[in-house]
């Protein structure tokens, strides 16, 4: 036997060995040969993978054994195998349990490469070579004491951003770097400097250069200023913008009496969203101060307006009224167009109601001449109905009197087959007969049976009668030699 040595997983080994008799002649390996490879000490015999070519190249008993070791075939890293012919004989005798190699997979050998067939890089010293690209740990922070960096390298720029300069010598940073913080800097002086932000302090000695000022300007011009501590000398003419003022900004206590005019607001300056609730009272407005040009077109609801402001008169249309009305004095001449809704009780209509009624109407006092067009529904009892209804009821009837609809009142045929629902039908069926415990649809299966069903046992004391269809036993009888029943059994 020969051990062929350590093998990576899945490598397809090669091993030749020779079969001879008793007197070491050469001699074929017969009998339809097997072998099966052994793990360790596990008597499970692995075939997959593993062919035999027996007088291999045409020369008598040598023979060829090709193991495909993979873990698809059952073989393991860390493993001894031994390959063991299972079926065969040479020269008629049996050579079952002779065992023609052994190897182990990445078991044995002392150092093995990760990728198979790969060589390590010595150098001239004899060391391991280092590859940076693959060590261990690259992350770990390590000490290199003992290591001196060439001056030509160069620095991380990240490391001088992120940590304090405190060398008295000149830094020079590259045109595209920025410093994370200017507490970075903790002397010296920066110069020729194109953009610097977060300046926490004014310049302690000399004046801001004519490009910086100029910059500042532009971007105070451009920007809001947050707040204004002090008073404000005075606002220009229409100066003072709707989106100037918060929600709410307004408010009755903040507006001394007579404080604002008309040349105070650009035109729309003043909107809903700006005036509190209640705020404006008859007090607030000098004469005249308030024109149609100041005033947004949603600027004034309900809530604006305090209670103690009266309209003395509305000329021009109303386009909606929001809330009750509390009362109208006097009559109202006419009213051109749609009146959306009427909340609460009119006390009477003179004349026609030329358009429609949306709604309900609470109650109708007196004989309604006659309706034209179709009622949409009627809520409430109608007392009674003079006449004939021409037209159609759409909706359920809640209730008709005993004896309230007669034979008359149907028409001839009025009730046709297609007029008749199925499940009325099925409810017809279904119903108990009398004083019986069967359906009118199970008596009919029993009637059929009973006079076109087959019939058997006549002649005995029990008698069967089959369903028309011949696939059940409708009626099952036990009689007597006269005929009489004592039991009956119906299938229905």
């Amino acid at each position: 036997m020969a051990h062929l040595g350590d093998f990576a997983l899945s490598t397809t080994i090669y091993a030749k060995f020779c079969t001879v008799t008793t007197t070491g002649a050469p001699t074929q390996l017969a009998g339809s040969p097997v072998v099966s490879v052994y793990e360790n000490d596990d008597n499970t015999q692995i075939t997959s993978g593993v062919t035999l070519n027996v007088d291999e190249d045409g020369v008598t008993g040598l023979n060829q054994l090709v193991i495909v070791a993979s873990g698809a075939n059952g073989f393991e890293a860390g493993k001894f195998y031994d390959a063991v012919i299972t079926t065969g004989t040479v020269g008629g005798t049996s050579v079952v349990g002779y065992c023609v190699a052994s190897f182990t997979i990445e078991a044995t050998s002392a150092l093995r490469p990760t990728t198979a067939a790969r060589t390590l890089d010595v150098t001239a010293g004899g060391n391991a070579g280092v590859d940076w690209a693959n060590v261990e740990a690259p992350t770990t922070t390590l000490a290199l004491t003992g290591t001196t960096i060439a001056t030509t390298q160069k620095v991380d720029v990240e490391t001088i951003k992120t940590n304090p300069v405190v060398n008295a010598g000149t830094v020079t940073f590259p045109t595209t770097a920025t410093l994370a913080s200017t507490t970075n800097i903790t002397a010296g002086t920066m110069t020729t400097t194109t953009t610097a932000t977060n300046l926490t302090n004014a310049p302690t000695n000399g004046d801001f250069t004519s490009t910086m000022k100029t910059s500042i300007g532009t971007a105070v011009a451009a920007s809001a200023v947050a707040s204004v501590t002090g008073a404000v000398g005075s606002v220009a003419s229409g100066g003072i913008a709707a989106a100037s003022f918060a929600a709410g900004a307004i408010n009755a206590a903040a507006i001394a009496d007579g404080a604002i005019d008309a040349a105070t607001f650009a035109a729309g300056a003043i909107t809903a969203t700006v005036i509190a609730d209640a705020s404006i009272d008859a007090a607030t407005f000098a004469a005249n101060a308030i024109t149609s040009t100041v005033i947004a077109d949603d600027a004034i609801t309900d809530a604006k307006v305090a209670s103690d402001v009266t309209i003395a008169s509305v000329t021009g249309a109303v386009g909606s009224v929001t809330g009750a009305v509390g009362s109208v004095t006097g009559a109202v001449g006419s009213v051109t167009g749609a009146v959306g809704s009427v909340t609460g009780a009119v006390g009477s209509v003179t004349g026609n109601v030329g358009g429609n009624v949306t709604g309900s109407v609470g109650s109708v006092v007196g004989a309604v001449g006659s309706v034209t067009g179709a009622v949409g529904s009627v809520t409430g009892a109608v007392g009674s109905v003079t006449g004939n209804v021409g037209g159609n009821v759409t909706g359920s009837v809640g209730s008709v009197a005993a004896s309230g609809i007669a034979a008359a009142s149907f028409a001839a045929g009025a009730i046709t087959a297609s007029a008749l629902a199925a499940d009325a039908v099925d409810e017809i069926f279904d119903e108990l007969i009398g004083d019986s415990t069967i359906t009118m649809r199970q008596a009919l299966k029993v009637l059929v049976s009973g006079l076109a069903g087959k019939l058997s046992g006549a002649a005995t004391t029990t008698i069967t009668i089959r369903n028309v269809a011949d696939d059940t036993n409708r009626i099952v009888a036990t009689v007597d030699a006269d005929g009489n029943r004592s039991a009956v059994t119906l299938s229905v």
